[in-house]
């Protein structure tokens, strides 16, 4: 069983692991091929006005981080990501991918925090 792990879009893929980009926008000097990606997930990523107000200074990092725990509630596409994830994991690591430079600052430790909740709800933990 494999684990959900955080790393950023410009480090090299390992073997066995899944490869799910998280950002909404493609990073910059990218190619699809460096990249290497198994899946591009822009559909469960914070929507645009949410990211925009966070950059910005407008919400605190905890504000930002409860905002963006509803949309991914609300979200229909969280159900079919959430199993494309649990398929992956039973074979090998799903790394969840950013172009962020500080990704403790970002949204994707919410993603994965919200990811391994609903996991283990769903297998009653």
């Amino acid at each position: 069983m494999g684990e959900i792990l955080l790393r950023r879009i410009y480090e090299e893929k390992k073997e066995k692991e899944t490869r799910i980009l998280v950002d909404r926008l493609w990073p910059r000097g990218v190619s699809k091929e460096k990249a290497d990606l198994d899946h591009w997930a822009k559909d469960i990523t914070p929507s645009d006005a949410l990211r925009q107000a966070y950059h910005d200074g407008k919400l605190e990092k905890e504000q930002f981080q409860e905002h963006y725990r509803k949309e991914m509630a609300e979200n229909e596409a969280m159900e079919t990501f959430l199993t494309y994830v649990e398929d992956r994991l039973k074979e090998q690591d799903v790394v969840l991918l950013s172009s962020v430079k500080e990704l403790s600052d970002s949204h994707v430790p919410v993603l994965k925090e919200f990811l391994e909740e609903k996991r283990m709800k769903k297998n009653g933990r």
